[in-house]
């Protein structure tokens, strides 16, 4: 299976052309690599990572071993 993003759906107020302003990143290369570029990353993209993060593990927030 390739190391990818999960879902595809785009973050609210976001384009489909979004791109980081720090490194240049866009959304299609996000899909493609499923790698941040940077740090802007993260909330540029902060709907896909959010998204990804809920179909994995079906939460967002960490709390720790059970």
């Amino acid at each position: 299976m390739a190391n990818t993003v999960e879902g595809g759906e785009a973050g609210e107020g976001q384009g489909p052309e979004a791109v980081c302003p720090q490194c240049g990143l866009t959304r299609a290369n996000l899909y493609q690599d499923g790698h941040m570029g940077c740090a802007g990353c993260y909330e540029v993209f902060e709907g896909e990572v959010l998204h990804a993060l809920w179909r994995i593990h079906g939460a967002v927030d960490h709390i720790g071993k059970a």
